[in-house]
Protein backbone atom coordinates (compact mmCIF):
# COMPACT_ATOMS: atom_id res chain seq x y z
CA UNK A 1 0.00 0.00 0.00
CA UNK A 2 1.29 3.72 -0.27
CA UNK A 3 -0.51 6.84 0.41
CA UNK A 4 1.59 10.02 -1.48
CA UNK A 5 -0.02 13.91 -0.83
CA UNK A 6 2.13 16.91 -3.15
CA UNK A 7 1.41 20.53 -2.82
CA UNK A 8 2.03 23.21 -5.36
CA UNK A 9 1.67 26.12 -6.51
CA UNK A 10 -0.41 24.91 -9.62
CA UNK A 11 -2.24 22.56 -8.51
CA UNK A 12 -2.65 19.99 -5.27
CA UNK A 13 -1.96 16.20 -5.85
CA UNK A 14 -3.55 13.02 -3.93
CA UNK A 15 -2.49 9.33 -4.88
CA UNK A 16 -2.56 6.08 -2.79
CA UNK A 17 -2.59 2.29 -4.44
CA UNK A 18 -2.87 -0.99 -2.54
CA UNK A 19 -2.66 -4.68 -3.73
CA UNK A 20 -3.14 -7.75 -1.99
CA UNK A 21 -2.70 -11.50 -3.30
CA UNK A 22 -4.03 -14.23 -1.07
CA UNK A 23 -3.48 -18.17 -1.76
CA UNK A 24 -6.70 -20.60 -0.71
CA UNK A 25 -4.94 -23.54 -1.77
CA UNK A 26 -2.22 -24.64 -3.35
CA UNK A 27 -2.89 -23.64 -6.85
CA UNK A 28 -4.70 -20.79 -6.85
CA UNK A 29 -4.31 -17.08 -5.94
CA UNK A 30 -6.37 -14.33 -6.04
CA UNK A 31 -5.61 -11.14 -6.59
CA UNK A 32 -6.83 -7.58 -6.17
CA UNK A 33 -5.42 -3.86 -6.58
CA UNK A 34 -6.09 -0.40 -6.73
CA UNK A 35 -5.26 3.04 -7.69
CA UNK A 36 -6.71 6.45 -7.04
CA UNK A 37 -5.20 9.68 -8.00
CA UNK A 38 -6.66 12.99 -7.35
CA UNK A 39 -5.42 16.14 -8.91
CA UNK A 40 -6.98 19.44 -7.78
CA UNK A 41 -6.08 22.95 -9.08
CA UNK A 42 -7.25 25.11 -11.91
CA UNK A 43 -9.21 21.86 -12.74
CA UNK A 44 -10.09 19.00 -10.69
CA UNK A 45 -9.44 15.36 -11.83
CA UNK A 46 -10.08 12.00 -10.55
CA UNK A 47 -8.39 8.79 -11.97
CA UNK A 48 -9.00 5.26 -10.50
CA UNK A 49 -8.19 2.11 -10.98
CA UNK A 50 -9.53 -1.53 -9.95
CA UNK A 51 -8.57 -4.64 -10.70
CA UNK A 52 -9.42 -8.34 -9.14
CA UNK A 53 -8.12 -11.30 -10.64
CA UNK A 54 -7.33 -15.26 -10.47
CA UNK A 55 -4.20 -17.08 -11.38
CA UNK A 56 -4.02 -20.61 -11.89
CA UNK A 57 -1.52 -23.03 -11.65
CA UNK A 58 -1.31 -26.62 -10.62
CA UNK A 59 1.93 -27.31 -8.53
CA UNK A 60 1.59 -31.17 -9.10
CA UNK A 61 1.76 -31.16 -13.02
CA UNK A 62 1.90 -27.89 -13.94
CA UNK A 63 0.85 -28.34 -17.62
CA UNK A 64 -1.79 -25.51 -17.29
CA UNK A 65 -1.41 -21.89 -16.34
CA UNK A 66 -4.19 -19.43 -16.10
CA UNK A 67 -4.57 -15.88 -15.45
CA UNK A 68 -8.44 -14.15 -15.68
CA UNK A 69 -8.77 -10.49 -14.91
CA UNK A 70 -11.72 -7.46 -14.12
CA UNK A 71 -10.28 -4.11 -14.72
CA UNK A 72 -12.53 -1.10 -14.21
CA UNK A 73 -10.92 2.21 -15.20
CA UNK A 74 -12.54 5.84 -14.51
CA UNK A 75 -11.15 8.90 -15.20
CA UNK A 76 -13.65 11.90 -15.07
CA UNK A 77 -12.74 16.08 -14.97
CA UNK A 78 -9.24 17.77 -16.57
CA UNK A 79 -8.05 16.58 -20.12
CA UNK A 80 -9.49 12.95 -19.88
CA UNK A 81 -7.81 12.28 -23.22
CA UNK A 82 -4.92 11.93 -21.71
CA UNK A 83 -5.50 9.72 -18.69
CA UNK A 84 -5.38 5.58 -19.16
CA UNK A 85 -4.72 4.92 -22.65
CA UNK A 86 -6.01 8.26 -24.22
CA UNK A 87 -9.32 9.17 -24.82
CA UNK A 88 -11.78 11.31 -27.68
CA UNK A 89 -12.91 13.96 -25.82
CA UNK A 90 -10.80 16.85 -24.46
CA UNK A 91 -10.28 19.04 -21.31
CA UNK A 92 -13.15 20.27 -19.31
CA UNK A 93 -14.89 19.71 -15.97
CA UNK A 94 -17.77 17.69 -17.22
CA UNK A 95 -15.96 14.77 -19.20
CA UNK A 96 -15.71 11.55 -17.92
CA UNK A 97 -14.44 7.73 -19.43
CA UNK A 98 -15.29 4.72 -17.65
CA UNK A 99 -13.76 1.19 -18.58
CA UNK A 100 -14.64 -2.18 -18.06
CA UNK A 101 -12.13 -4.87 -19.37
CA UNK A 102 -12.48 -8.50 -18.35
CA UNK A 103 -9.14 -11.00 -20.17
CA UNK A 104 -8.49 -14.27 -19.69
CA UNK A 105 -4.52 -15.54 -20.66
CA UNK A 106 -4.23 -19.19 -20.50
CA UNK A 107 -0.72 -21.86 -21.55
CA UNK A 108 -0.71 -25.46 -22.02
CA UNK A 109 2.32 -27.28 -22.06
CA UNK A 110 1.56 -30.45 -24.00
CA UNK A 111 5.21 -31.66 -24.30
CA UNK A 112 8.45 -30.10 -23.82
CA UNK A 113 9.02 -28.41 -26.87
CA UNK A 114 4.54 -27.90 -27.77
CA UNK A 115 2.92 -25.23 -25.79
CA UNK A 116 -0.22 -23.93 -27.06
CA UNK A 117 -1.63 -20.29 -25.75
CA UNK A 118 -4.87 -18.17 -26.02
CA UNK A 119 -5.90 -15.15 -24.78
CA UNK A 120 -8.96 -13.55 -24.92
CA UNK A 121 -10.14 -10.33 -23.70
CA UNK A 122 -13.67 -8.22 -23.85
CA UNK A 123 -13.03 -4.31 -23.56
CA UNK A 124 -16.58 -1.65 -22.78
CA UNK A 125 -15.10 1.95 -23.04
CA UNK A 126 -17.83 4.40 -22.64
CA UNK A 127 -16.65 8.43 -22.15
CA UNK A 128 -18.93 11.79 -21.86
CA UNK A 129 -18.18 15.35 -22.62
CA UNK A 130 -20.53 17.80 -22.09
CA UNK A 131 -23.54 15.26 -22.14
CA UNK A 132 -22.31 13.97 -25.58
CA UNK A 133 -21.64 9.90 -25.25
Amino acid sequence: ARVEGRVGEASDRFLTTAGVAWKPSQDWTLLARQALAITKGEEERKQGRFQLGAAYRPTKNDKLNALMKYEYRYDSGGDVGSGFGGGLFGGDDNSARKVHLFSLDTNYQLSASTQFMLHMAWKKATEESDGIK
